[in-house]
């Protein structure tokens, strides 16, 4: 499941695999055609680039560690607040919870405690064109996409994180958002710290 969410330009691919046709847009987005239960779609407001990941179940034993903010009754969640502030504060992945609620960490069991693709339907606080998540529901996204990371003083270009550097890990994983490094190893015939040599 490959899904490009580049939206500062309002350039969103859809993954066909979602039952939504490959599509790229370019200015304002016309959200007319936006399905609220494939919330890869609905990320007009994201300023990274960054790859949804799945609805998965959460517990108490929470999917990602760290929540990066609960927004109260008056405020307006989105998925594009919760992956740049979890890209901020240095985080492989962002996921929205509840409607109001957003986590960051840079586990890769997200999926430990099963997938729940048709549970993340509640839509974020404040804000009826997104969904964010569900009860003990998760929406994850990584916050660059599978292959590319931004190394740790690298620089910021037009506001967001480059994500320019390659890497080339086991199972087509993420690496870590910061560092590159693959969780499992290299895929094979790739080697080095960040798996980008032959």
């Amino acid at each position: 499941m490959t899904v490009n969410c580049r939206a500062g330009l309002h350039t969103l691919q859809f993954d066909i695999s979602l039952g939504t046709a490959l599509q790229q847009l370019h200015g304002l987005p016309d959200w007319s055609e936006a399905d609220p239960f494939h919330p890869e779609q609905n990320l007009e407001n994201v300023d990274v680039e960054c790859q949804y990941r799945g609805c998965y179940q959460d517990s108490n034993d929470r999917v990602l560690k760290s929540i990066a903010y609960t927004v109260d009754t008056n405020g307006v969640n989105s998925n594009g607040r919760c992956i740049r502030d979890c890209s901020d504060l240095g985080f492989t992945f962002a996921g929205t919870e509840a409607g109001n609620e957003c986590y960051c960490d840079n586990r890769y069991d997200y999926d430990r405690h099963g997938s729940k693709p048709d549970q993340c339907s509640w839509k974020c606080r404040g804000n009826t064109d997104e969904t964010c998540g569900g009860k003990w529901s998760i929406q994850i996204y990584s916050v660059c996409p599978t292959g590319k990371y931004k190394r740790e003083g690298d620089p910021v270009i037009n506001k967001e994180p480059n994500c320019k550097n390659e890497c080339h890990c086991e199972d087509e994983l993420s690496c870590f958002f910061t560092n590159g490094t693959c969780k499992d190893g290299c895929a094979i015939g790739w080697r080095g710290i960040t798996c980008n040599e032959r």
